[in-house]
């Protein structure tokens, strides 16, 4: 159940379990990492709530900006222990990014920014790679190059500046696994819109990323409102549903943890100034909050 309701849109209304904030819902799409999974394991809380979902009858998406095909992460959650018919319905930014390059960058000359861990990602893609951004006409980012984000600066400043795409297959900043905070490629593509180059993200904020999600389900007469983004990053997945137009549900108990505390277990509406406060964040307003995803 809901502990308060937002009594004006400035308020921003701390929830107590997910089934008393569904009514006028048609959809949910829910985050993977930070969410379901710390990156090593499942939070039983938040599969007990997909699973209640599920029973219930209403739509749901998970929509992860893992920088993967779908099958890799599919393998994920098998391997953690997830239900399959909790994530029959799955996208990833990395199978976005795949069908992406596919569409509109056939013979392309692309660079890889990443590990090369992350070589799924470029499997069967129709491009010609090559080893520098120098040489690139496009660059698909699943990672970083340089252990420090700064450092890709000088490195990319030539292709930003002939207007290479680069193409964000994780438009994350951070990401925790387990109790470590790893960095993420959303960082590098900061600096790269600063450098003046183009950049494409394939997950979110981008809101044909949540219109992707509609579409999978064939959910054509869903308006924008009655979609429920839940996820723990603030300019991810919060960011996607207000451009969207969607509502969200924010996980403070995620990437953001920190800056929360204990204040995630506060039990009243917060107003949109103390939720800056409290988030340090101005520029993307949850519609509510909680610290753990529950039913």
């Amino acid at each position: 159940m809901i502990v308060s309701k937002a009594e004006t849109a400035n308020d921003v209304a701390a929830w107590s379990g997910l089934s008393g904030g569904l009514d006028g819902i048609s959809l949910v799409i829910c985050d993977l990492w930070g969410v379901v999974h710390d990156g090593i394991e499942l939070i039983d809380s938040a599969v007990a709530a997909l699973q209640a979902l599920y029973d219930s009858g209403l739509p749901h998406v998970l929509l992860t900006n893992a920088p993967r095909p779908r099958s890799y992460v599919i393998e994920q959650l098998q391997s953690m222990g997830m239900s399959e018919h909790l994530y029959q319905n799955l996208i990833t930014s990395g199978s976005l990014s795949r069908a992406l390059v596919r569409n509109d960058y056939v013979g392309k000359r692309c660079y890889h920014l990443g590990p090369a861990s992350d070589g799924n990602l470029l499997d069967g893609l129709p491009v010609e790679m090559v080893e520098s951004p120098a040489e690139a006409d496009i660059i698909l980012a699943s990672g970083l190059d340089f252990r420090e984000a700064e450092a890709h600066r000088l490195y990319l400043m030539e292709p930003a500046a002939r207007r290479v795409p680069f193409i964000c297959a994780n438009p994350d900043r951070v990401v925790h696994v387990g109790d470590d905070l790893w960095l993420c490629p959303g960082l590098v593509a900061d600096i790269y819109r600063k450098l003046g180059g183009p950049v494409i993200d394939t997950g979110k904020p981008a809101p044909a990323v949540l219109q992707a999600c509609v579409n999978l389900l064939d959910l054509r007469c869903v308006k924008s409102h009655e979609v429920l983004m839940i996820g723990d990053g603030l300019m991810t997945d919060v960011l996607g549903a207000n451009q969207f137009g969607a509502r969200s549900l924010l996980i403070t108990g995620g990437i953001h943890r920190a800056e929360f505390q204990t204040k995630a277990d506060v039990g009243s509406c917060v107003s949109r100034d103390q939720f800056i406060t409290m988030s340090q964040q101005n520029t993307a307003i949850p519609s509510a909050f909680m610290a753990k995803l529950k039913w």
